[in-house]
């Protein structure tokens, strides 16, 4: 306790407080003069430096693995591609799915994406890059996606990883056909994930995701869905929702029929209780019956969902 002998006592106390504020200043400017002989901030630049040369969590994840991309020719499997082989270099092999399409066959399409002006940093740095790069000959709107029983056996074999992009994004798509690609062809590639021996688990950070139970974990099936397919969800969390119909019985409607007769039934004979219901356009429609192909086979693989927004291009 300070003893002062002025009246207040302001006088002596303000002369204590400044003569320890300074003894403080004192200690904090020897401190400093310390750390800067010991070079401690040299020595942090250079540890993060040297870390930065270090790979990440992530690309040790696909270090030397084999990836299966289906929608690869499409604005978001463009952007993936090149993602994947620009910052994963160790990856192996990218097997992407390619169909025929407007008289071009699936290698000049994938001469065509290699070429793009997306891939000119990549080409500067990976010169061979297109190296890494396997075309698959096939169709999401065909049984089991329609792939050869050798390019069938190369993936069951070498894949490890599975990117399911592929989709029809016209709003005015025939449900037929729109379920045929945006739900049975998820269903296929399921399937077929299931006898790839290399099919690999971690549990690491990866990308926006969400599953049940699943959290901060990567996984080996990525279903890549809208954000959309869910609208009537206000906030949309990052969980399953109830689908418009179950996904078996969306398959075996639209297939029981053909197409000519199916778009009747929908315009003609539910007229107030239509297939789609609320849902605007078959493409929102089938994206939010195939997230439930996703839910059913939660635990039997490394499987999750992406829910992008959507795409723009100018």
């Amino acid at each position: 306790m300070y003893q002062f002998t002025d009246r207040f006592g302001k006088a002596k106390m303000t002369k204590v407080l400044l003569e320890e504020d300074r003894q403080k200043m004192d200690v904090a400017e020897s401190s400093f003069r310390d750390i800067m002989k010991s070079q401690y901030v040299s020595a942090d630049i250079e540890s993060s430096v040297e870390y930065m040369d270090k790979p990440i969590p992530l690309q040790n994840f696909y270090d030397g693995q084999g990836v299966f991309v289906t929608g690869a020719t499409d604005f978001i499997g463009k952007l993936l591609i090149e993602k994947l082989l620009r910052e994963c270099p160790g990856i192996i092999y990218n097997y992407l799915l390619t169909r025929t399409k407007k008289g071009k066959s699936m290698f000049q399409r994938t001469k065509e994406l290699i070429e793009d002006s997306l891939f000119h940093t990549l080409r500067e740095k990976q010169p061979t890059f297109q190296n890494r790069i396997v075309t698959i000959g096939g169709d999401s709107s065909l049984p089991k996606l329609g792939i050869s029983k050798i390019d069938k056996a190369t993936l069951i074999c070498e894949v490890s990883i599975v990117f399911n992009v592929a989709a029809t994004v016209k709003f005015n798509e025939t449900i037929k056909l729109a379920t045929a690609i945006n739900v049975q062809s998820g269903s296929d590639k399921i399937n077929k994930s299931k006898e790839m021996s290399k099919l690999k688990i971690s549990y690491l950070s990866f990308v926006y995701l969400h599953c049940q139970d699943l959290s901060m974990k990567e996984f080996s099936f990525i279903h890549v869905s809208t954000a959309h397919a869910n609208f009537l969800q206000n906030p949309i969390e990052e969980k399953f929702y109830d689908p418009p119909i179950d996904d078996d019985r969306s398959i075996n409607l639209t297939n029981s029929m053909n197409k000519r007769l199916l778009d009747i039934f929908i315009i003609t004979i539910l007229p107030h209780c239509t297939l789609l219901g609320i849902w605007s356009n078959s493409y929102l429609y089938t994206k939010s019956v195939a997230e439930n192909i996703i839910k059913k086979h939660v635990g039997s693989i490394p499987i999750g969902i992406f829910r992008s927004g959507i795409g723009c291009l100018r």
